[in-house]
């Protein structure tokens, strides 16, 4: 695959044709466009494009809670994502938030361990 032998740039066009053909079957709202997000935005970290990566990955958040809602597990690694940019920047009390938002969700899902 592209992106594991390093060709970003081709990867993000890939990636980029892919977004572009579903949001026009599904729609720019659609539940169906956040994996291909999240694989554009997983481009732009390797890049070392964070903020670019970061807004991506809000991106994907926001359509996710407008599809499952505020409290899903199907958010946490979302969450964990943009936490890891941010740690990334050196920001880590905000990566620490989206962390721990990331890990109450999975709680919720699964329970006590």
């Amino acid at each position: 695959n592209l992106l594991k032998q390093g060709n970003y740039a081709e990867s993000n066009y890939m990636f980029s044709k892919a977004f572009q053909f579903l949001k026009e079957a599904y729609g720019p709202k659609s539940i169906e466009l956040a994996e291909t997000m999240e694989n554009l935005a997983r481009v732009s970290s390797l890049q070392d494009s964070h903020e670019k990566a970061i807004d991506t990955y809000n991106e994907v958040l926001l359509l996710k809670t407008e599809y499952y809602g505020k409290v899903d597990h199907r958010l946490a690694e979302t969450l964990i994502n943009i936490g890891r940019m941010k740690k990334n920047q050196g920001k880590i009390e905000e990566a620490m938030k989206y962390y721990v938002e990331a890990a109450k969700l999975t709680k919720l899902f699964l329970g006590e361990w």
